[in-house]
C-alpha cells in the first residue's frame, strides 16, 4: 500500500516549517526524553508567555521503534497523548531528574495487521496505547499505477512551495481555539447519543478504549480541519460533522484490525469478552452472542468459553418465549 511513501511526503513538506521538530526512527523512551527536552522553546500568545516541547514522529516501520513489551516506553507514550499543558518529569540513572514543559507528541506509523496480531495484548489494545491510536487500514491499492512518476498522479512538484507555505502560515496560528454555539449543540447531542450507544450495545472490551476517547479524536481532527481552511481557530458544527464521518469511516477498519489481537491466555480472554458483552444486559442468545464475536474468536473457541463460563457456574441459560438466551449470573 506504499505507506512509508505516503507519509514520507508530509514529512518532507514539513521540513521547510519553521518549529517542525522530526523525532528519530529507532530510539529508546529514555533517547525519547532527551528528543523532547531538545525542542523544548517559547512562544508569545494572548495571555503572555507559553512554553511548548514539541516532537513529530514519523515513523515508517512501527516495529523498529516501538517494543510493546516495554512497559515503561509504553507508559511514556500512553502518558503523552494526553498532552497536558504541565512539566512531565521522568528520572533516570544517567542523568537523573528529567522535566519536560508541556509535551506534546504527534506520531504517525506504518505497520501491517500482521505485527499488531503479533505484538499487541488485549491490555494494550483495550485500555492502553493502541486504543489511544486512529488505525487507517487499506486491504487493496484503489488504483494500480506501475509508474506514478511517468503515467499519473501524486504530488506534482510545482505544488510542494505552495503546500509547503501553506503549511508555515498554518505554523503561525497561535492561541486557543472555540466553537461555536451551534457546534456545542451538535456535540452535545452527539456526546449523548454515544454514551447512549454505549449503554445498550453489547460492545467488546477491546473496542471499550477506542470509544472512551472517541470524543477527543473527534475533537483533534476538527482542529485539523479548521486551521487547514481557515484562521479564525474556531471550529464549526461542520467541522464536527465531517469529523465525525471520517472516524465513521475508518471504525470497520480500527475494529477489524485490533479484532486480531492475541494473548498468551486466549481461552480466558474469550470468556471475559463473552462475559463483558452478556452483562451489557442485552438479550441474546447463543447464536446471536457468537454473531458480535465471530471476528474476535473460532466457533470452536466460542463454544469452549462458554462451556468453561458455565461450568464455572459464571454463565447459565434461561428460556425465554420459546427460546433460550444466555445470562451472566450475578456476582455476590
Amino acid at each position: 500500500m506504499t505507506k512509508s511513501t505516503s507519509i514520507r511526503i508530509g514529512r518532507n513538506l514539513l521540513q521547510g516549517v519553521k518549529g517542525f521538530h522530526p523525532g528519530p526512527q529507532s530510539v529508546t523512551w529514555q533517547a525519547l526524553i532527551d528528543a523532547f527536552s531538545e525542542t523544548s522553546h517559547a512562544f508569545k500568545t494572548e495571555g503572555g508567555e507559553m512554553v511548548q516541547s514539541p516532537l513529530s514522529l514519523f515513523i515508517y516501520e512501527v516495529g523498529n521503534f516501538l517494543d510493546p513489551d516495554n512497559r515503561e516506553a509504553m507508559d511514556l507514550l500512553t502518558d503523552m497523548w494526553d498532552g497536558q499543558a504541565t512539566v512531565f518529569t521522568r528520572r533516570t540513572k544517567a542523568h537523573g531528574q528529567q522535566d519536560i514543559v508541556n509535551p506534546w507528541l504527534n506520531f504517525v506509523g506504518c505497520t501491517t495487521p500482521t505485527w499488531i496480531q503479533n505484538n499487541f495484548s488485549a491490555e494494550l489494545v483495550g485500555g492502553g496505547f493502541a486504543s489511544r491510536l486512529i488505525v487507517v487500514y487499506g486491504a487493496q491499492k484503489r488504483k494500480l499505477i506501475a509508474y506514478p512518476g511517468i503515467s499519473a498522479g501524486g504530488l506534482k512538484r510545482e505544488m510542494e512551495p505552495s503546500l509547503t507555505e501553506d503549511l508555515r502560515h498554518i505554523a503561525r496560528l497561535q492561541g486557543p481555539m472555540n466553537l461555536t454555539p451551534e457546534a456545542i449543540a451538535w456535540g452535545e447531542k452527539w456526546y449523548a447519543e454515544l454514551q447512549a450507544g454505549l449503554g445498550k450495545e453489547a460492545i467488546s472490551r477491546r473496542a471499550s478504549g477506542y470509544y472512551a476517547r472517541k470524543q477527543t479524536h473527534l475533537h483533534k481532527i476538527a482542529m485539523l480541519l479548521s486551521v487547514s481552511s481557515r484562521d479564525d481557530l474556531i471550529i464549526t458544527k461542520e467541522d464536527l460533522e465531517t469529523a465525525s464521518g471520517m472516524l465513521t469511516f475508518v471504525e470497520k477498519d480500527i475494529m477489524r484490525v485490533l479484532s486480531n489481537v492475541t494473548n498468551r491466555q486466549a481461552s480466558a480472554r474469550n470468556s471475559m469478552e463473552i462475559l463483558s458483552m452478556l452483562r451489557s444486559g442485552q438479550d441474546m442468545t447463543d447464536n446471536m452472542l457468537f454473531a458480535h464475536l465471530y471476528t474476535f474468536m473460532s466457533k470452536k473457541d466460542f463454544d469452549q468459553a462458554i462451556s468453561d463460563l458455565q461450568a464455572a457456574g459464571k454463565v447459565f441459560s434461561e428460556a425465554k418465549g420459546g427460546k433460550s438466551y444466555l445470562r451472566a449470573r450475578r456476582e455476590p
